[in-house]
């Protein structure tokens, strides 16, 4: 009983160092959130009354976490903000999923998402060179199922993806 308890943590050892030795295919992306266009405006309270749209764009790669400077009443605006995030393309170490999420900072308690788009980042594991495009934000009725997305607008992107 001993010996195999023994021969398992050795073997659980032997493999945690392999893995830490064993090279990463980390590489850098440079995010440049350039644009929103034609976001929806947002709605409040009980009248529902049309708020002013202050919007700013939160980008997510598994637990790193940036957001753009939030500009004042427009649907249309321009940030042109760069970020650096660092990606495993081999996918073992790292989230493949980076989110922009557009929230509407109206003040008080919490923001409204007015949209947001998920990018997966395993369509560009080979990849290396710049993608610069319009993508549509969603939001959906219920967040759970994602059932019920409507586009709310667009979000221009420069993605910049280096060995």
């Amino acid at each position: 009983m001993c010996l195999t308890l023994l021969l398992r943590f050795r073997l659980a050892l032997f493999v945690a160092i392999q893995q830490a030795t064993a090279p990463s295919q980390a590489s850098s992306i440079k995010v440049t959130v350039v644009a929103g266009s034609k976001l929806l405006s947002s709605r409040h309270g009980l009248l529902q009354e049309v708020i002013r749209c202050n919007p700013y764009c939160a980008i997510s790669l598994g637990i790193v976490k940036k957001q753009t400077h939030v500009l004042s009443d427009t649907l249309d605006p321009h940030w042109s903000e760069t970020f650096s995030f660092e990606w495993d393309r081999s996918g073992k170490e790292s989230a493949s999923t980076m989110v922009f999420t557009v929230f509407n900072r109206v003040g008080g308690a919490s923001d409204i998402c007015a949209g947001s788009h998920e990018l997966d980042l395993s369509k560009f594991k080979d990849f290396q060179g710049v993608v610069d495009d319009w993508f549509p934000l969603f939001v959906h009725v219920d967040r759970a199922t994602r059932v019920g997305s409507n586009v709310a607008g667009s979000l221009k992107l420069r993605l910049q993806f280096a060995p």
